[in-house]
């Protein structure tokens, strides 16, 4: 845990040996093993480049789906990311990172990719409130309810996903009720935040340019995840936003 305050690139692999805790094998001390040898190996490390804040947060929320025959169940990762420049290059400072299992079961690749979203969504409305207050210093807990119920913070926000699906249900000029039906909620909810600018904008990305991709996934590469760590992100394939910026 104490490792994970940094090297948020093996966090996945060390959520899936939390699951077998109870009754390890000797392919999960192998599995083990292998993980402390690639963290000794590498030199990854968080690094905070000088930058002029451009006052915008993005998160980044993706998640996986198990089917629950095979006996698995989702995962969701996120990346909290600030925006800013210097000398004319985009800098990015990595707030935090999440790499957790989902509490509710998820019975699609729609429902974990909402409920991943919904995740985020909250914490990113902590950090907008300590961006604030680190802006203009302390406020009253009558003005941090306004700002939760109104929007109005220092920061504009992104929420940024790579599920077109669940995009186009929540861009849509009436939000639906879905086939699972027990998501309604959370949907109206995340287009609530949206509309009263509490948070920014909603945004699809190609998985490509997922950077939160390495939470979910053990066997794709990490260079999105340690370039993010050295503050180094940029978009490459086309984005899309609500509302349209």
């Amino acid at each position: 845990a104490y490792a994970l305050t940094t090297q948020h690139w093996l966090a996945v692999y060390v959520v899936a040996l939390q699951r077998v805790t109870q009754s390890p094998t000797i392919g999960d001390v192998k599995a083990l093993n292998t993980i402390v040898r690639q963290a000794k190996a590498g030199s990854a490390h968080i690094v905070f480049k000088a930058m002029e804040c451009m006052r915008h947060l993005d998160v980044h929320s993706d998640s996986s789906f198990k089917k629950e025959q095979e006996k698995g169940y989702g995962m969701r990762g996120a990346n909290y990311m600030r925006k800013g420049k210097c000398k004319g290059q985009e800098i990015w400072h990595l707030i935090q990172s999440e790499c957790k299992s989902h509490k509710l079961v998820t019975r699609s690749t729609f429902s974990s990719e909402t409920l991943a979203a919904v995740g985020a969504a909250d914490t990113l409305i902590m950090i907008l409130l300590t961006m604030h207050e680190i802006q203009v210093g302390p406020i009253p807990a009558r003005e941090a309810r306004r700002l939760r119920e109104e929007g109005g913070w220092c920061f504009e926000s992104t929420l940024t996903v790579d599920a077109m699906s669940l995009f186009a249900a929540i861009a849509a000029s009436t939000v639906k009720v879905p086939s699972e039906k027990n998501l309604a909620g959370h949907l109206f909810w995340l287009r609530e935040l949206l509309d009263r600018k509490i948070v920014t904008h909603l945004q699809w990305a190609d998985t490509r340019d997922m950077n939160s991709d390495g939470h979910t996934k053990g066997s794709i590469d990490r260079k999105a995840i340690l370039d993010l760590m050295l503050g180094n992100f940029a978009y490459q394939y086309k984005t899309m936003n609500f509302p349209p910026r």
